[in-house]
């Protein structure tokens, strides 16, 4: 009794995780941003991605992309301290926190 119910259980469940994948997410857009991105934060309540884009010391700075999500477009490139590789959003308070670390030219 106890294995006919663990077959119908594992038949239910691939049925359930196949109709899943039907609505599976699908590309909307390309951004074209302006390095390799390191790390992404998303704000549902903002309608806002931020993106950490990090120059790998090419520029004196790196980029916090912000980008519409319902527009799919850039809306700012924001320019800060090199080397951003982690990006946080607080939604109750409208802030984005970007940490990284910096190397000196002393190493």
């Amino acid at each position: 009794m106890l294995l006919k119910f663990a077959k119908s259980a594992v038949l239910a469940l691939l049925a359930v995780s196949t109709g899943a994948s039907i609505y599976a997410q699908t590309v909307l857009a390309n951004i074209a941003l302006p390095n390799l991105p390191e790390q992404v934060a998303v704000s549902p309540l903002l309608h806002r991605v931020y993106v950490a884009v990090p120059n790998f010391g090419a520029e004196p700075f790196d980029y916090l992309t912000v980008v519409d999500t319902k527009t799919n477009a850039i809306v700012k490139n924001i320019e800060i301290p090199p080397i951003a590789f982690a990006v946080a959003v607080d939604d109750l308070n409208g802030k984005v926190y970007v940490g990284g670390s910096y190397t000196d030219t002393n190493g």
